[in-house]
């Protein structure tokens, strides 16, 4: 592995540590710090990557799915939950599916989804 892969890892382990424990509002609240820090350190570069702003938009996807009154388990992929042990939904694309089926659909929003397709609800 190169060293920068290797810094990667070590940080990311430090980021896990630092968050057990933590309520999801104080880990989006310490990964949005993080990724102010990383922008203002990579500000001088044309394109990098935001590992941390990243991980505000899985949480807060996540915050959003806690509200209703349904099941919601991590998926063996990292950034995907399965909701009621029916439906597998991406977390940052809002790309979803049904277990054991292999067509993806794209919902706008993670509430507009639960409303529509987990609890049924019409207008």
């Amino acid at each position: 592995m190169n060293p920068l892969g290797v810094f990667h890892k070590i940080a990311k382990q430090a980021d896990e540590k630092y968050t057990k424990g933590k309520t999801l509002e104080e880990k989006i609240a310490y990964n949005t710090e993080q990724a102010k820090k990383l922008d203002e350190k990579n500000d001088h570069k044309m394109q990098y990557s935001n590992p941390y702003e990243r991980e505000v938009e899985r949480l807060s996807s996540l915050a959003v799915l806690e509200q209703f009154d349904i099941d919601v388990k991590p998926y063996s992929l990292s950034g995907q939950v399965i909701i009621n042990n029916k439906f597998v939904y991406v977390l940052r694309t809002g790309n979803w599916r049904v277990q054991g089926k292999t067509k993806w659909y794209y919902s706008k929003s993670p509430e507009s989804f639960v409303r529509k397709y987990v609890l049924k609800e019409t207008k």
